[in-house]
């Protein structure tokens, strides 16, 4: 089985097709990283050269990520096993 799953690793990066393959599982992971609070009062719309934009709904929110972004940047790639987020910008 890890036989395809490396081809099809394989097949992506050729088709330039695999980091937007990755982009779009670190948005789906963004609930269940930063858990339910948090999910509430932010929505991950897009990642682009590492960076990925969050909206936040409010200031304060906005701060308290701040404190909190080393620690989530670690989370998502550790749980996409791969170094995809470098930075996170919340807007």
């Amino acid at each position: 089985m890890k036989h395809i799953a490396k081809s099809l690793k394989e097949s992506l990066k050729k088709a330039g097709l695999y980091q937007g393959v990755k982009s779009i599982k670190i948005l789906e992971l963004w609930p269940k990283v930063v858990g339910e609070k948090i999910a509430n009062k932010t929505e991950a719309n897009y990642i682009n050269n590492g960076t990925l934009f969050v909206e936040v709904s409010n200031s304060t929110w906005r701060q308290e990520l701040q404190f909190q972004k080393k620690d989530i940047i670690e989370k998502l790639n550790k749980e996409i096993k791969e170094k995809i987020v470098k930075e996170i910008k919340f807007k």
